[in-house]
């Protein structure tokens, strides 16, 4: 399995949690509306999102970036290091590297790096997740755990230059 393949199984949990109803019109008109910033080296490719907003594939890294957004009646009002643990679903032999909360777009997030086991194959995962509005918003990063520290910037890149747009 490559790792591209892995951003499916990674997204499908966070991206599966809502719910068809007059609240998915609204969260369709609310969901994608926000800028994020870009992978700064040379590499990383813009790539058919699937079910997120965004996605970068850098092949030599062997790596992936994704920024999605959850609104109306996908939306979660959790804690946010509960939302970020959806997005490690499928990954076994977990081992925490690192968590943070620090300030995006006046808004607290959580950053959570572990690595761990999919299908066999040893991953390390960034996860960033914030509340703004009515929406969760979720950027990712997989990697194998030998290149990680090379895409690190440019994943900090895009969540970094996150902004909801008004409405």
């Amino acid at each position: 399995m490559t790792l591209r393949h892995a951003l499916l199984v990674l997204a499908l949990p966070a991206l599966l949690q809502g719910c068809a109803s007059r609240g998915t019109r609204v969260a369709k008109r609310e969901e994608g509306r926000y800028q994020t910033g870009a992978p700064r080296t040379d590499g990383w490719q813009r790539v058919k999102p699937g079910g997120a907003d965004k996605a970068w594939w850098n092949a030599t890294l062997d790596a992936t970036i994704y920024a999605d957004s959850n609104c109306g009646a996908r939306f979660q009002d959790d804690k946010l290091s509960t939302l970020a643990d959806h997005l490690f679903y499928g990954l076994t032999s977990l081992e925490e590297v690192m968590k943070e909360t620090f300030a995006l777009d006046d808004r607290d997030a959580v950053l959570e790096i572990k690595k761990g086991r999919l299908d066999g194959v040893w991953v390390q995962v960034g996860a960033v997740v914030l509340n703004k509005g009515s929406c969760t918003y979720d950027f990712v990063y997989v990697s194998t755990p030998e290149s990680y520290a090379k895409g690190d910037a440019d994943f900090r890149a895009v969540y970094q230059g996150f902004h909801r747009e008004s409405k």
